[in-house]
Order: structure tokens, then sequence, then C-alpha cells
């Protein structure tokens, strides 16, 4: 039975809510944990049940945090589908998660990084990959997914999709193209 829930909520979170496939099998690995610990109906858990199993992680807060959030779209979902009338959830707070400071390169440090001689082919690809993550703030999942196609040369922009599927505009400099 709880099987054929996670697979449900999985396939909702990868078709209605777009969510990518790594996305959608964290929250579908959260609720299987869960269900694996609680060993009964996942839709006759209470709110007891998941103040047990939050209480026998022992994991970071921003970790603690994530099951949290999985299990209560697990349980908004089947709420909104009317088979369950409330969510276990709902008065479940979210560990404060501490918010660290970027660690960032300094003026030297960057200089260093895009200031090298280019040789062959290879080191050209390097630099212009490190010229463009740079001069355009692109997210390396973005850069790694980048065509030829995806770059404007006549207007300097690049066209990628991030997190979500998004898609983004991106101007770039002229010495990067």
């Amino acid at each position: 039975m709880n099987d054929r829930l996670i697979n449900d909520f999985k396939n909702y979170l990868e078709l209605e809510r777009n969510y990518s496939n790594n996305t959608s099998l964290s929250y579908v690995k959260d609720v299987t944990l869960f269900s694996d610990f609680i060993k009964k109906d996942l839709l006759l858990v209470d709110k007891k049940d998941i103040e047990k199993y939050i209480r026998s992680l022992n994991k970071s807060s921003k970790t603690i945090s994530h099951v949290i959030s999985s299990l209560k779209s697990f349980y908004n979902y089947y709420m909104r589908m009317g088979n369950i009338k409330s969510n276990p959830t709902d008065e479940i707070d979210r560990p404060k998660i501490e918010k660290k400071i970027p660690e960032f390169l300094t003026l030297e440090e960057v200089s260093s990084l895009l200031n090298f001689e280019v040789n062959n082919e290879f080191e050209a690809r390097n630099k212009a990959i490190l010229e463009l993550l740079y001069s355009s703030g692109l997210r390396i999942s973005e850069l790694v997914n980048l065509t030829t196609r995806d770059i404007d040369f006549t207007n300097s922009i690049v066209r990628c999709f991030g997190k979500g599927n998004k898609e983004r505009i991106v101007p770039i400099s002229e010495y990067s193209l």
C-alpha cells in the first residue's frame, strides 16, 4: 500500500509539479525512509509518529528540515486528493538553519585562475569555461548543459535552463564570447 502511495506522490512531483528527477527522488527517499521506520499505513500517521521519527534522526538541522518539507509535501498532496482530512505535519516546526556566508575568491585568486597561457584547444576550452562562469554568474549545472545553439553571439546573451528547468537569459561579456 505505502509503495503505491509513494509512487503516486513521485508521479505528482515529476508530472504536475515539474520537479527535476533529483528533487523528486530526494523527496521520495525521505518519505520511503519514514515509511520503513513507522511500519504502518502512511495515511494513518499522526503528529506523534512524525515527531518520534524526527527525534530518531541523527542528522543536521538542514537535513531534518528537508525531511519535514518532504513529509509536508507528501501529506499536502494526499489532503488535496481527499485521502486525509488534515496534514499531520502542520504543527511541526522545522529547525532553524544556520545561514553561512558564501566563500568567494579574492581578486588576486580570480586573476591567477583566469590568467594562464593557452597552448592548445583544451586549454582554450577551459579558459572559455572559466571566463563564462566568472563573467555571467551561470550555475555549473547550467554551463554543463550549454550548447553553441544556446549562445546568441549578436546580442551577447546565453539562454540556459536552471533549477526546475526554468529558462534564464544571461548577458555575457565580449571577452567570454
